[in-house]
């Protein structure tokens, strides 16, 4: 911030603490499928990704692009803010200081709640580039073959190569952040990235969210509006009884 070219500086983000089955795979897919994202978007493709669990800009320039009160009805209103100031000509740059997301006794259905949420702003942010996150989920592209065709040798292979390679690779990265979960919790990683997978279609199919016990539509860029309990479209109500037999 010491550069007046810069508007935004935020943080990679590091799961730690992890008790429960819920808070350990939301620990794994923070520091491999989301922290390796954010890194490879901000070094290969110049797209820095904005994480408000962590961000830090002058109130100058905030006041400058509407203030608060300019994204207060976005619930991806981290990205929209990292949006404006390099709309300002700003630069934002992620800083390499890990910030430890303390997740200790999340339960499975708080990472599923969580993970749809964030799918159904991506969707909504970027559109047919959402299609192509499935590509980046061997674990779940390998398991297709094993589904589409039985039990196989050459499915179970590539099923097995893909879980063995996911594996190591993410306890590389883990071991380079120097996480604390401990070695053998690396075996739930395609067991975690076979769930993501199955949760990558929730936003193609329905357009509201839960926030804070309030049920919203969500439009454009991530824009949030009430959704009325009565006279919702069909959709809307045949998702929720989905929902209510996956306990979501």
């Amino acid at each position: 911030m010491d550069n007046p070219e810069v508007g935004l500086v935020c943080n990679l983000i590091k799961g730690i603490g992890g008790k429960t089955i819920g808070s350990i795979i939301e620990n794994l897919h923070l520091n491999s499928f989301i922290l390796g994202n954010v890194c490879f978007l901000d070094k290969y493709l110049r797209i820095p990704c904005v994480v408000g669990k962590s961000m830090l800009m002058r109130k100058s320039d905030l006041e400058a692009i509407g203030g608060l009160a300019s994204v207060k009805d976005v619930l991806a209103e981290d990205h929209f803010i990292g949006e404006k100031i390099r709309g300002q000509n700003l630069r934002v740059v992620i800083s390499n200081y890990l910030i430890n997301n303390v997740n200790e006794y999340w339960n499975l259905r708080k990472f599923i709640n969580r993970h749809v949420r964030w799918g159904k702003m991506r969707w909504k942010i970027g559109g047919i580039k959402y299609l192509l996150e499935l590509t980046i989920n061997p674990v779940f592209i390998a398991f297709l073959p094993l589904f589409l065709f039985g039990l196989m040798e050459k499915t179970l292979l590539l099923l097995f190569s893909a879980c063995l390679i996911k594996i190591i690779g993410d306890f590389y990265l883990g071991r380079s952040i120097s996480t604390t979960i401990h070695p053998w919790l690396y075996l739930l990683s395609p067991i975690k990235d076979l769930l993501i997978g199955l949760l990558w279609f929730a936003p193609l199919a329905d357009d509201t969210v839960v926030w804070r016990g309030n049920r919203y539509l969500m439009g454009k860029d991530t824009r949030l509006s009430l959704c009325p309990e009565r006279g919702r479209q069909w959709k809307y109500k045949i998702m929720e009884g989905i929902k209510a037999k996956f306990a979501w």
